[in-house]
C-alpha cells in the first residue's frame, strides 16, 4: 500500500478528513468540513428527480467548500517534500460503501467484498447519471442501495466526485469502517506485507485476473 493516505468519512452534515503516514501510529493532519450528503440534498436537490441546473449549483458549492482544504493538503505535503501523486485516497463508511454495494449489485451487504475495492471515476459518473434521472420510488428498487439513503445518496456521490476531481484522483479505495479502523487495516497490511485490499480482490471498473 501507499505510505501516505488521505482518508475521508462522508456523513450527513459533515466530511471528516485524515492524512496518515502508515509508517507512524499518529495521524499527520485532520480537519472537518461542514458539508455532507444531507445538507447538499436539502439545499440543492429538492426535485424528484432534481433538475439539471440544481446539480450544477450543487457541484459548484461543493467545489468551493473543498478548495481550501485541498489546498491545505497540497501545502502540507509540499512542506514534507512528499509528491502529491503518491497520495492514496480512501473513502470510509456511509456514502462510499453504499456506492460500492450498488456497483456490486449486492443483495445482502458483505463488508469483506467492500474492503479494499476500488471505485473508479468512470463508474462513479455512471452512478451519478443514473441516480440524477431517477425519482425516489425508482431509487428504492436499486440493488445495493441501503434503505433510507435513497434521498441523499446523489448528494453524497457529488461530494465524492468533487473530492476526487480536486485531488486529481481517478479512483479511491473503499473501506467499510471509520477512519481509525481504516488506518488499522492499512497498518496491518503494511506490517505483514499483504497486498492492499487483501480482503477484497474486486476492483470496480477494472478486470481482476
Amino acid at each position: 500500500p501507499e505510505r501516505f493516505v488521505l482518508s475521508f468519512d462522508l456523513g450527513g452534515s459533515s466530511t471528516e478528513l485524515l492524512l496518515v503516514d502508515t509508517s507512524r501510529a499518529e495521524s499527520l493532519w485532520s480537519t472537518s468540513i461542514f458539508i455532507g450528503a444531507a445538507t447538499i440534498t436539502e439545499r440543492f436537490l429538492p426535485g424528484d428527480p432534481p433538475a439539471g441546473p440544481s446539480l450544477v449549483r450543487a457541484a459548484g458549492t461543493i467545489r468551493d467548500s473543498l478548495s481550501q482544504t485541498i489546498a491545505q493538503v497540497r501545502a502540507f505535503l509540499e512542506g514534507l517534500r512528499i509528491p502529491f501523486h503518491t497520495l492514496q485516497l480512501v473513502g470510509t463508511a456511509g456514502t462510499v460503501t453504499t456506492l460500492a454495494a450498488m456497483l456490486l449489485k449486492m443483495e445482502t451487504y458483505d463488508a469483506s467484498r467492500i474492503n479494499g475495492s476500488l471505485l473508479t471515476e468512470e463508474c462513479l459518473n455512471q452512478l451519478i447519471d443514473t441516480l440524477s434521472g431517477m425519482p425516489l420510488a425508482d431509487r428504492r428498487k436499486l440493488v445495493g442501495l441501503e434503505k433510507g439513503r435513497e434521498a441523499i445518496i446523489l448528494g453524497g456521490a457529488l461530494i465524492v466526485r468533487e473530492l476526487m476531481h480536486g485531488l486529481g484522483h481517478k479512483l479511491l479505495t473503499v473501506v467499510d469502517s471509520g477512519l481509525l479502523e481504516g488506518l488499522l487495516l492499512a497498518l496491518i497490511e503494511k506490517e505483514y506485507g499483504w497486498p492492499a485490499g487483501l480482503s477484497s480482490r474486486l476492483t470496480f471498473g477494472l478486470q481482476d485476473v
